[in-house]
């Protein structure tokens, strides 16, 4: 146990010194040889026992912990070492041990005391217990304590150590968590709503292009409905004019049998003009139905998004009849390559769309005028895909531009009739409903080439 205060030292001082001169005279005094060394050793072991005590005396005041007793029957501080006196804001520990509070009293919380006595009781002793205290200025100081009861001499010993550093930080952490919480949670806020507005956005975007790709497909479909119409006027009109001339020479056979004057010359005659004027509006007639027939598929699978099963090289023929008038006042070539028999299950007028809007691409940017181009388009498949080649042999693609080549409404033709949605659409189109992929490149010989796939069996819910 810890030495006592300074009444007590100085009693213990008094009754040591003595008993040392006491047990130091005896032996000089004429006791007997073996008495005379026993009380010598006595008494120099009581001085260096005193020598150590007051060295232990002096290492407790000066412990860099404070170090303390209090009375178990009043609580009152019975000794106090420097560190602790300083601890509480007192000058010395005589100081403290004057006017610091009783045990009881000293406390912030009664339930920090209440819980302290408490284990003691139990224990006997305390380890590392938490506390808030009074200082002397009536300020209150963090500390944790370790005592030990001594009920046998009437007194709890024990040291004390400035806890508030620690306190200070776990509230300040304490705070900056909840200051971290409150932030999170007007992030999370800010996010939430952030998220709702690009939702609504890209619900807006979407809807904005799917306006986009009908306004495209009308306005190809509007093109295709004139060159069509164009195209066929050229068979009408020649089974029409065929059609007049032997309405007319009917007419004069028919005034020449009324008169009675009919030879047999006149009869083959006309039978030879019948038979001519029949085949050419025969043949003519089958070449505008085959116009209106290519016509109407393609015009249906461009205006309605069903999934169907479909010949890939016939029906980019059929595409490509539909296309012609385009292509003839452009005076450009095409070139169609690939097996007849092969098949897909997918989206025909997401591909018409796709091949259209890579024509125009090409009459629009490829060449200038009077060019006469030649376009390319080879068709091939794998297991899973099926793939189209697509080559013109114009200006090409500059490598500065080649990667915003489909981004929506980039073009270089701006104010000259290019709306920059042409590629856009037919990278979407390609990449989410038809379930492939596109890319351009710029072959060795020059040109453009953009070689897309898509896939030889699409699932029936795929959506532009």
């Amino acid at each position: 146990m810890f030495v006592g205060d300074d009444g007590e030292r100085g009693e213990d001082d008094v009754s040591s010194r003595a008993l040392a001169e006491e047990l130091r005279a005896l032996a000089e005094g004429g006791a007997p040889g073996r008495e005379r060394e026993v009380l010598g050793s006595a008494a120099a072991r009581l001085e260096a026992l005193r020598d150590e005590r007051d060295r232990l005396r002096a290492t407790i005041d000066r412990a860099l912990i404070g170090i303390f007793r209090t009375s178990l029957t009043d609580g009152r501080i019975l000794y106090s070492n420097h560190r602790n006196a300083a601890l509480l804001g007192y000058e010395s520990p005589a100081d403290s041990i004057a006017n610091m509070r009783a045990s009881a009293n000293a406390y912030v919380d009664p339930a920090q005391r209440d819980e302290m006595r408490r284990r003691i009781t139990r224990d006997g002793y305390v380890d590392q217990f938490r506390a808030a205290v009074y200082c002397k200025d009536g300020s209150v100081k963090h500390v944790v304590f370790s005592a030990r009861l001594y009920p046998e001499h009437g007194f709890l010993e024990g040291t004390m150590a400035d806890d508030t550093d620690r306190v200070t930080r776990e509230r300040e952490l304490e705070a900056a968590r909840a200051e971290l919480e409150r932030h999170s949670r007007s992030l999370e806020r800010a996010v939430a709503e952030r998220t709702r507005e690009l939702s609504e956005t890209i619900r807006t975007l979407r809807e904005a292009q799917r306006q986009l790709v009908e306004a495209e497909k009308m306005a190809a479909l509007g093109g295709l409905v004139a060159g069509v119409a164009h195209e066929i006027n050229t068979p009408v009109g020649i089974g029409v004019t065929a059609a007049s001339a032997l309405a007319e020479r009917t007419r004069e056979l028919l005034a020449t049998y009324r008169g009675g004057g009919l030879k047999r010359s006149a009869l083959e005659r006309y039978l030879a003009v019948a038979e001519e004027a029949s085949t050419i509006i025969l043949a003519n007639l089958r070449r505008a139905g085959e116009l209106v027939e290519s016509f109407k598929q393609v015009a249906v699978d461009q205006s309605a998004e069903k999934q169907r099963r479909f010949n890939l090289k016939p029906y980019l023929e059929s595409l490509l009849v539909s296309l012609r008038p385009q292509l003839r006042r452009a005076q450009h070539r095409v070139e169609l390559h690939g097996d007849d028999e092969l098949a897909v299950v997918n989206y025909p007028g997401a591909l018409a769309q796709v091949v259209t809007n890579l024509l125009m691409n090409s009459l629009q940017h490829a060449y200038g005028e009077g060019d006469r181009g030649q376009i390319t388009i080879d068709c091939r498949a794998d297991d899973e895909l099926a793939w189209v080649d697509y080559r013109d042999d114009g200006r090409g693609v500059p490598n500065e531009i080649a990667p915003k080549i489909f981004e929506p409404f980039f073009t270089t033709r701006r104010g000259h009739g290019g709306s920059g949605l042409g590629l856009s659409i037919a990278y979407n189109l390609v990449t989410q409903q038809l379930g492939g992929t596109i890319r351009c490149e710029r072959p060795e010989g020059g040109g453009a080439r953009f070689l897309f796939s898509l896939a030889r069996r699409r699932v029936a819910d795929a959506t532009c």
